[in-house]
């Protein structure tokens, strides 16, 4: 149970990241995006991934992260092959789709072995070091002890200096 709801996560959170990036893109330029971007992608992209009911079946998940992936790379594609969109290259959403994919997604694009796949769990790269959201790139997933989460950690100590506050906090 514990595998399948993270894959789940995992799955939601690339979806996002590929929504907040088509989102920004419109906001920036509606009418390119209008222009290359495919009318099915509205229905697929445009809700919030918690939204959707997500397939139960782990080949039927696979195949949709492998579909979420080719998606997000024919976007990048399209906007780092094209003069009329070099204004949208540096979107800050732009770089964390760009920034998840290559630690969500292996993709070869030799001639006739071109290929989108879903990278297994130890394709990944640390926790320490993979983006859990597309929105504070900051958060990691963390644990200690027994407590698991996805978020910061802290580093406190305490001094008794006269003068001095009590509490002295180094991110």
């Amino acid at each position: 149970m514990l595998a399948a709801i993270r894959t789940l996560n995992r799955l939601e959170f690339v979806l996002e990241t590929l929504r907040a990036a088509l989102n920004q893109l419109s906001e920036a330029d509606a009418t390119w995006v209008r222009q290359w971007v495919p009318l099915e992608w509205y229905e697929s992209y445009g809700p919030r991934a918690e939204s959707f009911r997500l397939p139960k079946e782990k080949s039927k998940r696979d195949r949709l992260a492998v579909q979420i992936g080719a998606d997000g790379y024919a976007l990048m594609d399209t906007i780092y092959g094209r003069d009329d969109a070099q204004s949208l290259r540096h979107l800050p959403d732009l770089e964390v789709l760009r920034r998840v994919w290559v630690q969500q997604y292996y993709r070869c694009t030799e001639a006739g072995m071109e290929e989108v796949r879903w990278r297994d769990k130890d394709e990944q790269p640390p926790s320490a070091l993979r983006i859990q959201s597309p929105y504070d790139l900051d958060a990691r997933y963390c644990t200690k002890r027994d407590t698991e989460w996805v978020g910061y950690k802290t580093h406190l100590s305490e001094t008794c200096d006269a003068g001095y506050p009590d509490l002295i906090t180094k991110p």
